[in-house]
């Protein structure tokens, strides 16, 4: 949609006519299910001045929307602190843990993406994934590796993340030598974060994380090592390369 403002002028003799005040119009558009830009625009009539009548249409805003983002999950703590980060990374964000209102609580077609906590009933994600497919059918699902907030805002952004073209193969979890493996074309900068939860009670697990590399990796194959005290359960790893994002399950054999 073109947002650039327009003049138009409309002559006229002994035309009198008063001051209109017209609503600002707000319209979302979508493509390809994802919302992407929102143009807002106001109508202003001005006052005859002898003869003539000036109609303007002024650009208030045109800006691209961020990607959609709908959690829904147990733990308030979990979600509220899943939900901060990725506002912070730019993305639009709600969530609840209000299993059967999620369809009267929320409008699902202005989302691109849900993610499901592992504590939401199996049946009722089946269901809800159903009913909302009906409603958009675009829609990108996430099951949640862990009720971790940092690993679940890694997993929204590597699933609204092109692949790094960078990369050949990996990166992937190696069991035996407990290592990340990827290979590189061209140097990259690459982040290694692991996190591991501490604690099971529900509904609010405990976690913690540590940065394993932070550095510009050159091209070839590389390993990066899991640090001994990680565990082999409930442990997980998100490794970035440039701007893509890969989560893995740090799991034993």
């Amino acid at each position: 949609m073109d947002c650039t403002g327009l003049l138009g002028r409309a002559n006229g003799i002994g035309l009198a006519l008063p001051t209109l005040a017209l609503p600002t119009d707000t319209h979302s558009f979508s493509h390809e299910g994802m919302l992407m830009h929102e143009c807002q625009v106001t109508l202003s009539a001005g006052r005859l001045a002898g003869i003539g009548l000036a109609l303007s249409l002024r650009r208030r805003s045109c800006r691209p929307l961020p990607p959609q983002v709908l959690l829904i999950g147990k733990s308030r703590a979990v979600l509220d602190g899943a939900e901060q980060i990725l506002r912070a990374r730019g993305f639009g964000t709600s969530s609840t843990n209000r299993f059967d209102e999620v369809l009267r609580d929320f409008d699902v077609t202005l989302f691109d993406l849900v993610v499901f906590g592992g504590q939401v009933p199996a049946d009722l994600e089946a269901q809800l994934t159903a009913e909302i497919g009906k409603r958009q059918p675009r829609m990108v699902y996430l099951k949640g590796l862990s009720g971790i907030p940092g690993l679940i805002a890694d997993q929204v952004s590597g699933a609204l993340t092109d692949e790094c073209p960078k990369l050949l193969a990996g990166p992937s979890y190696n069991a035996d030598t407990r290592s990340i493996e990827m290979s590189l074309e061209a140097p990259a900068d690459v982040n290694v974060t692991v996190w591991w939860v501490t604690s099971f009670v529900p509904p609010d697990p405990k976690s913690t994380s540590r940065r394993v590399l932070d550095r510009t990796l050159p091209a070839g194959n590389h390993v990066v090592h899991v640090p001994p005290d990680v565990p082999d359960k409930a442990a997980f790893a998100s490794v970035r390369i440039e701007d893509s994002v890969t989560t893995i399950a740090l799991t034993s054999r």
